[in-house]
């Protein structure tokens, strides 16, 4: 459901939005009869985690205030500077916002758990920062395709990865995300013809990017089968970063292919299909 509230805000499609409601029932309540079986259901509602699915619910508080602070906006000024000006003030303060919040000992709160409000507040701006690069698109895209750009950014990178290893400081997460996320858009941007839809990377992450709620949804009965509790920490404890980013990946691309089998055989029964994940692509 929080998929789709977008097009309901947005556009109003109470039908498209109606159609989602059965699929986040039937597989909501799987996921919420697991947690009960497990114990885990009031531990994993007060957790920031949310049992792995914290990024949906943060994903929708963010564009919830996102989309109330839009249609204030509007009713005052539809000048996109004022906005421009509005978000990066918002992001601006989430700054000392998020280190009142570690100071004064609230992201250990109750509330602060239900809410994830330790990671609204620290995503929020990466939310925000996208909106202004689709506001400004075409200078953005310019300036990313400027090559002292991609060289400052490679470089910073590099250099804040490399101290932070070496002196073990905790480098600002909203620096380096931004960063490393605008250093992974750099790549994918400026090697755009290796992604097109025509080479088989391109086809292959397509493949998987039009069943990303039907994998999303279904991954988290597969962790603990194929991402243990022994596997992980074994992982992050006994290998190197090379070896562990290789052995992340894998579990990845397993979990990924089980999930598209999954999803395959459900595909071929459609209305269960649609009971459980909605219309297919």
């Amino acid at each position: 459901m929080f998929f789709k509230i977008d097009l309901y805000m947005l556009n109003k499609s109470k039908k498209r939005f109606i159609e989602q409601l059965l699929p986040t029932v039937i597989v909501g309540g799987g996921i919420f009869i697991a947690l009960m079986a497990e114990g885990n259901f009031g531990v994993a509602l007060f957790h920031k985690s949310k049992a792995g699915y914290w990024f949906t619910f943060v994903a929708f508080e963010i564009y919830f205030i996102y989309a109330f602070l839009t249609l204030l906006i509007d009713k005052i000024s539809n000048s996109l500077l004022f906005k421009t000006i509005i978000y990066m003030t918002l992001a601006i303060l989430s700054l000392p916002l998020s280190y009142w919040i570690g100071k004064s000992g609230f992201n250990n709160s109750d509330i602060s758990g239900l809410f994830s409000i330790v990671s609204v507040v620290s995503y929020t701006p990466f939310f925000l920062f996208g909106v202004i690069a689709k506001i400004y698109n075409t200078q953005f895209i310019n300036l990313v395709e400027n090559k002292w750009i991609i060289s400052i950014i490679t470089v910073l990178f590099t250099t804040l990865h490399i101290v932070s290893n070496i002196y073990n400081i905790k480098i600002k997460f909203i620096f380096y995300g931004i960063i490393g996320v605008t250093l992974i858009f750099l790549v994918f941007h400026n090697f755009k013809d290796y992604f097109s839809c025509n080479t088989t990377i391109g086809k292959t992450l397509s493949y998987i990017g039009k069943r990303t709620l039907p994998i999303y949804l279904t991954h988290y009965f597969l962790l603990s089968g194929i991402a243990s509790a022994l596997t992980i920490p074994f992982i992050q404890n006994h290998t190197g970063w090379i070896i562990g980013f290789i052995s992340y990946f894998i579990l990845s691309l397993l979990i990924i292919c089980i999930c598209l089998i999954i999803e395959a055989v459900f595909r071929k029964a459609e209305p269960l299909y649609r009971i459980c994940f909605g219309y297919p692509n």
